[in-house]
């Protein structure tokens, strides 16, 4: 082979050799960013937000663990109110989650954002007939004792429901 081949020779060669390191490259790169996609979701509020911020510095190691043990894919952001330990997050689906815990690291309550639909029907009527051209999440909310209530949060009071939909009361929110 002459001097003109061996360098189209080589010079192929190496282009072949830099396409197959980007695509590589670009593969590896894909991969780390679906699998973070999967494997992180975000918390509920924009931290930080003025009134609410990630408390998480303040919140009992025994808390955090326990919360990383039963939730390992998920970011949590903690709020504290009355000694309990709030850590709230969306899931990869962006559903909100609350999980409640207490200063030992004992679940206290856990509480889940609602799909329309996947909550007793009274509660519909109820916001309807009180609250027309409105819409609210609705929140389920399983106690330590497996109580089950509903609820939903408008301006500074929060409507709760029996496990059957039926209005149980209102309760005045702390301003923050």
């Amino acid at each position: 082979m002459g001097p003109l081949w061996h360098h189209i020779f080589i010079t192929s060669n190496m282009k072949n050799i830099f396409f197959v390191l980007f695509l590589f490259t670009s593969i590896a790169a894909f991969n780390a960013q679906v699998s973070s996609a999967e494997t992180k979701s975000t918390s509920l509020r924009d931290l930080p937000n003025g009134n609410r911020t990630d408390e998480g510095a303040k919140v009992p190691e025994i808390v955090k663990i326990n919360f990383d043990k039963a939730y390992p894919k998920n970011i949590a952001a903690w709020t504290i109110e009355d000694k309990r330990y709030m850590a709230e997050y969306k899931d990869t689906l962006h559903i909100g989650h609350i999980i409640v815990y207490d200063q030992y690291g004992r679940v206290l309550a856990v509480q889940d954002e609602m799909s329309p639909g996947a909550f007793p029907v009274p509660i519909d009527k109820y916001i309807v007939e009180r609250y027309p051209n409105q819409h609210f999440t609705i929140w389920s909310m399983v106690n330590a004792d497996g109580t089950n209530l509903y609820y939903f949060t408008r301006e500074t009071e929060t409507i709760w429901f029996d496990p059957t939909g039926k209005f149980r009361n209102k309760t005045v929110n702390k301003l923050k």
